[in-house]
């Protein structure tokens, strides 16, 4: 009987022990698998932190990328060219309205922007239709004397501005170099005292010697191009060129 209770005592030890390895062994692992989860977790927090610090941009800093500068709250412009008059800038130079303006408005400028150049491509696609919706339109029409005239006389005597939208806008529609003493921005923006009996009168001058009809002053292309000249103008309409006649 003796031997018998020896025996289930040890079975009995054998089997606390190996009860008792394989709650350690499980209770290891879960530790290890506790650990590794939360290193993981960290490492991911980490990673998710560092794409943040990254990937987020102030607004400021945005507009600051792209080199815009705020006037006002809800006012944003081109610091590279906002020193150039407004007719002559790249589009989407100035952002109003927005307290947040969308990158990529800014964008779109900064790659597009002549800095401090005068950007004459809007004159030049007006005036390309021009020849296309004015029959006896053509490009050299803005240098003839009689367009200069009008060009002078629409900009109040100012000779530095009129000479962008004659000979500036001919050499760049025909791929030259624009030249030297027009290239740069000019000191006045919009023109003077506009009179407008000498601007019908040029009108009708300069559609007579390039045989041009009076209907010239319906043209939208025209008008548009007549608007950046002198924004504060209105075009005679054809019944009052027949009447001054």
């Amino acid at each position: 009987g003796s031997v018998e209770m020896l025996s289930k005592l040890i079975w009995q030890r054998l089997h606390n022990n190996s009860a008792d390895s394989d709650n350690n062994m499980q209770a290891a692992v879960k530790e290890e698998h506790d650990t590794g989860r939360v290193s993981r977790k960290k490492i991911r927090r980490g990673k998710k932190n560092d794409v943040s610090n990254n990937s987020l941009l102030t607004q400021a800093d945005k507009e600051k990328k792209y080199s815009f500068v705020r006037k006002r709250y809800d006012h944003i412009e081109c610091l590279r060219c906002n020193s150039v008059p407004l007719q002559f800038r790249s589009d989407g130079s100035t952002i109003s309205g927005l307290t947040k303006p969308p990158v990529n408005l800014m964008k779109q400028h900064y790659e597009t922007c002549k800095e401090n150049m005068l950007n004459l491509e809007k004159l030049v696609v007006l005036a390309l239709n021009m020849t296309k919706t004015i029959p006896g339109f053509e490009i050299k029409t803005l240098v003839s004397q009689s367009f200069s005239e009008l060009a002078l006389t629409l900009t109040g005597g100012n000779y530095e501005l009129a000479a962008i939208f004659t000979k500036g806008v001919k050499a760049e529609a025909q791929g030259k170099k624009v030249p030297s003493e027009i290239s740069n921005p000019p000191q006045v923006a919009f023109p003077g005292l506009v009179v407008r009996a000498k601007v019908v009168s040029a009108l009708i001058e300069m559609a007579d010697k390039n045989k041009i009809s009076y209907d010239i002053v319906d043209d939208l292309h025209f008008i548009e191009f007549v608007n950046l000249i002198s924004p504060t103008h209105k075009l005679p309409s054809t019944s009052e060129l027949d009447e001054y006649i």
